[in-house]
């Protein structure tokens, strides 16, 4: 049976994996665990927010991303 995850669950994965240094769409794919499409819709609302940067195909955590991380990991 399949668990589903939630989409807090899911982003917090994406900022883990970018905080790990997995930094380009498929390898946070790989280690995330989820389809392009998903990914790349996750990523651009993680980039509105202001919790993503994006620059030559590479993401990287902004510092208010890392404050939501640390957040989401004292939860």
């Amino acid at each position: 049976m399949k668990i589903k995850r939630t989409k807090k669950e899911i982003v917090t994965d994406i900022l883990e994996a970018i905080d790990n240094k997995t930094n380009r769409i498929s390898a946070i794919m790989r280690y995330v665990n989820l389809s392009s499409s998903v990914a790349k819709k996750y990523l651009k609302i993680l980039i509105q927010n202001g919790l993503v940067e994006e620059k030559n195909y590479e993401y990287t955590l902004t510092e208010k991303g890392k404050k939501v991380l640390e957040l989401l990991r004292e939860e």
